[in-house]
Formats: structure tokens, C-alpha cells, sequence
């Protein structure tokens, strides 16, 4: 139904304004007798404006240079309006646009239904436990409410990232996971909406490592350098990097041979005009009808009225006549003898 208002209202007022403006111009130009032939002209100028915007051309024929410069006056403002339509309508189709994001943590707390989930002893937990930033202790306040706080393997799992792409839920993670579990939950086709990252991060940690609490320290060390040497050496990045181009490259042959058959949602802005204009037809149509009975009523009545005025006319002249004759004759009767 937003289709309809793709044309800014100010435009449907400014048009709605010029019509009223010339038809009462065009109904001044006959110069009418009475108030009810200025109104009734009005009603006829109206209708027909109306239907020049669906591209209907004007039953009537105008012969004055000047109703000729008003009609052709109101052809161009709909050529300009029609061209702006089209253009704004090219225009939506092609850039869609952006929904507000959550870019940090302040968005989230102004979204009080979104769930922020964090993995259970992760870094993130660990920061949020400690900040004395408000607004991250209003956040940590919130995951504990909704209990968001779950193991790793809960949140790395499909039902989550789906939660996340319908924007119920928002996962706090480093970049290699979330280019990893995209790139393997969403592999074989797109999904049907977005994935990003915050504009302004909570961490920025290259590259993370899970390891068990009662693990030895030395190897818990051990695994720390390691990590750092991948790190610094740009592997991480690169692995990064070749991911996004393979899951890009899968997504793009697969999707190349298939076509889907077109849906519902995709011409429901057609069938929404086409909606719109049968029931502004038909409402027009039922008022038109309703007028013309009631206007066949008043002048049937106005017709018996009339006969009934000439007929006691013609018995009342019919009735003088008579007795002027009665009294002709009474007057001239002495005189026949």
C-alpha cells in the first residue's frame, strides 16, 4: 500500500489544489445564470480533470482559445507529474533503502525487544562484568533479564543467525567467527537480508582462542604466541579474505542457473493500484448513479408540477371563456327580438 505514496503528498495536494482551481475557471467561462449551473458545471469540470490523470482524453469539445490554454496547461503538469513518478519509482527499485542499523551499544538499548546474546566466558563477558561505563552496565542489566548468556554451541547454531538476519537478536562476536559461521550457514544461497558489523566495536580482537580453564598454563602460553604469530604473519586475514571469496563464488554459480517464478510480493504493488483504482471506479460509479435518481426524481416532480400549473391554467381561461359567452349572450338576447 506504500507504493502509493512513492509521489510526496505535497504533489497529490498541489494537484488535488489545481483542479479545484480550474474548473471553477472553466465553469466561470460560460458564465452561468445561477449558482446550481456554476456547481453543476464544477461537478462535470472535475470528473473530467480526474480522468485526463489516468490518461482518459476529455469527452468534451473546448472551442475558446482559453479554455484550450487551461486544459493544455493541466496536460503538462501531468506529463511533469508523471514523468517525476516514473523516474521516483526507477529510482526505488533500483537503491533500495538502508533500514537503521545497531551500530552500537547505545542503538541497543534504545531497542528494548532486542536480545543482545554473548558466549558464556568469552571476553565480552569479562568486559561488560567490569565496565564502568553506564551504558554498558545497562546492557550487561538486560542479558541477564532475558538470560542471553549461552554456551558456544548454542550460539553457533542456524536458529540464531536467523533471529539476528530478522533483527530479534544481536550476537557479539570477533570478525573470523562471524565470517566463518555465515559463510557456512548461508553457503548455498543468500539469505534474505543482511549481515554486518558495528560501526563502533565493543573489542577489536584480530582473531580469538577457546580453551579449557583448567588447561595448563604453560600450554594456555603456548597456544597465546601461536595465535599471535598467525596473526602478525596476515594469515588470519587472508583465510579471511579467501573465505568471503569462495562463499561468494558459490552463491554466484548457484544462483546463476536458477530462476525463480515470480510471486505475490512481487506484484503486490501493481495489484494494490489496480485495487485502488476499481474501488475509486466503483465508489464514483455508486454516486453517480445515486445522483442521477435523485436528479430524475426532482425533475419528474418538477415535470408534474409544471402540467399540473398548464392544466388549472387551461380550465381557469377555459372557465372565463365560457362564462364571458353566458353573459355575451344574456346581454344580446333583448336585442334578437
Amino acid at each position: 500500500a506504500g507504493q502509493l505514496g512513492m509521489v510526496a503528498r505535497n504533489i497529490w495536494v498541489l494537484l488535488a489544489g489545481i483542479s479545484l482551481f480550474l474548473a471553477v475557471l472553466l465553469a466561470l467561462q460560460g458564465k452561468p445564470r445561477s449558482a446550481r449551473t456554476f456547481w453543476k458545471r464544477c461537478y462535470d469540470v472535475i470528473f473530467e480533470l480526474l480522468g485526463n490523470i489516468v490518461l482518459e482524453a476529455s469527452a468534451r469539445q473546448h472551442r475558446s482559445h482559453s479554455s484550450r490554454m487551461i486544459i493544455a496547461f493541466w496536460w503538462m503538469s501531468l506529463v511533469v507529474m508523471m514523468n517525476t513518478f516514473t523516474g521516483h519509482m526507477k529510482a526505488s527499485m533500483a537503491v533500495q533503502k538502508e533500514l537503521p542499523r545497531v551500530d552500537s551499544i547505545q542503538d541497543i538499548l534504545d531497542r528494548p525487544k532486542l536480545i543482545p546474546v554473548i558466549i558464556r566466558g568469552s571476553t565480552f563477558e569479562e568486559v561488560f562484568t567490569r565496565s564502568p561505563r553506564k551504558d554498558d552496565q545497562l546492557l550487561w542489566q538486560r542479558v541477564k533479564r532475558m538470560k542471553s548468556i549461552l554456551p558456544s554451541v548454542e550460539v553457533f547454531s542456524k536458529d540464531i543467525f536467523d533471529d539476528v538476519l530478522a533483527g530479534r537478536k544481536v550476537v557479539f562476536l570477533d570478525t573470523l567467527l562471524f565470517v566463518y559461521w555465515v559463510g557456512k550457514f548461508y553457503s548455498s544461497q543468500l539469505p534474505r537480508g543482511e549481515f554486518y558489523l558495528a560501526k563502533y566495536p565493543v573489542l577489536t580482537p584480530i582473531m580469538s582462542m577457546w580453551a579449557n580453564k583448567n588447561l595448563d598454563r604453560d600450554v594456555i602460553k603456548a597456544l597465546h604466541e601461536r595465535s599471535r604469530w598467525i596473526t602478525e604473519s596476515g594469515m588470519a586475514d587472508h583465510w579471511k579474505l579467501s573465505l568471503m571469496d569462495r562463499s561468494w563464488r558459490a552463491v554466484k554459480t548457484s544462483g546463476g542457473s536458477e530462476y525463480a517464478a515470480l510471486k505475490t510480493a512481487d506484484v503486490m504493488a501493481l495489484l494494490f493500484i489496480w485495487l485502488t483504482g476499481v474501488t475509486l471506479a466503483s465508489v464514483v460509479f455508486v454516486v453517480e448513479i445515486c445522483l442521477q435518481l435523485r436528479f430524475r426524481k426532482s425533475a419528474s416532480f418538477q415535470h408534474r408540477r409544471t402540467f399540473r400549473t398548464i392544466s388549472d391554467a387551461t380550465i381557469t381561461r377555459s372557465a372565463v371563456a365560457t362564462t364571458a359567452t353566458v353573459e355575451c349572450v344574456i346581454v344580446a338576447s333583448p336585442y334578437l327580438h
